[in-house]
């Protein structure tokens, strides 16, 4: 008899290597790891919507979905609130232009960043939601690669997971600093 492999297929705690590229609904390309390196995470740990993460369970490698996502389970409505107007001369930065990142305090003086949107003779018009926000997005998805995830009960898997996941030439003794 053949020893036959069992196919792993996207379910929570797997690890996934995968390609997308999102769009919006004018099918406009917003970002496209094609280009670049595909994107590994654990399923369930928060990296994607979980609307995205439900719609891929059960794929496995080689398969390609779209999956859509709509504003309200992506990044949300957009806020008026979260736009401000404020007086040129009180940016520091010289050259402000539409479409640059500002970063400011907040009341809390907690650092908050805007996306610059515009500007009318000394007025700068800032906008803090997300870019996508307000958005329904398209996930063209392929998927690469499944593997099982480690088990919860195992110290010793668990260790292997974040040592997959630490950023490459980190050394254990930099975390303890």
């Amino acid at each position: 008899m053949r020893d036959e492999k069992k196919r792993v297929t996207v379910s929570k705690d797997a690890i996934v290597t995968m390609c997308y590229v999102v769009k919006d609904l004018s099918e406009s390309v917003l970002d496209d790891t094609h280009a670049l390196t595909p994107v590994k995470f654990v399923c369930g740990d928060g990296t994607f919507f979980s609307e995205l993460e439900r719609q891929i369970q059960g794929m496995g490698p080689g398969q390609k979905q779209t999956v859509l996502i709509p504003s309200e389970l992506g990044y949300g409505k957009r806020k008026t609130e979260n736009t401000l107007k404020i007086r040129r001369n009180e940016v520091p930065q010289v050259d402000c232009v539409v479409g640059g990142l500002l970063r400011r305090l907040n009341a809390k003086l907690e650092s908050e960043i805007y996306t610059i949107t515009g500007y009318v003779g000394e007025w700068l018009f800032l906008d803090k939601n997300h870019p996508w926000a307000g958005k329904d997005l398209q996930y063209d998805i392929r998927i690469i690669a499944v593997e099982q995830g480690p088990s919860k009960d195992s110290p010793f898997e668990q260790s292997k997971l974040r040592d997959l996941f630490k950023p490459s030439g980190k050394k254990e003794s930099d975390d303890e600093k």
